[in-house]
């Protein structure tokens, strides 16, 4: 089994990687989850749903299942885009 959709292409899932690494690095964005990060948009901080989030965005994928205000991991999880996926 995967973490990575059957959809995907090679370029999305490498894409996708580049910016976890980019983003997750200690010297990169703070991570943050208070109410004035909020903004699933911003990128000057990031909490772990978000980060995944704006990374699947950035290829055209959305993984948020609920389209609230912050991307929890079971908003993720529980998306129908994801059932077969083995976490």
């Amino acid at each position: 089994s995967s973490f990575w959709l059957s959809s995907l292409t090679a370029a999305q899932k490498s894409d996708i990687a580049a910016i976890h690494l980019q983003e997750s690095q200690p010297i990169s964005k703070p991570y943050k989850l208070t109410l004035s990060t909020v903004s699933r948009y911003s990128t000057a901080h990031y909490y772990a749903g978000k980060l995944q989030w704006q990374a699947y965005m950035n290829v055209g994928v959305n993984i948020d299942g609920n389209g609230g205000s912050f991307v929890f991991g079971d908003d993720i999880i529980l998306n129908p885009i994801f059932s077969g996926v083995k976490f």
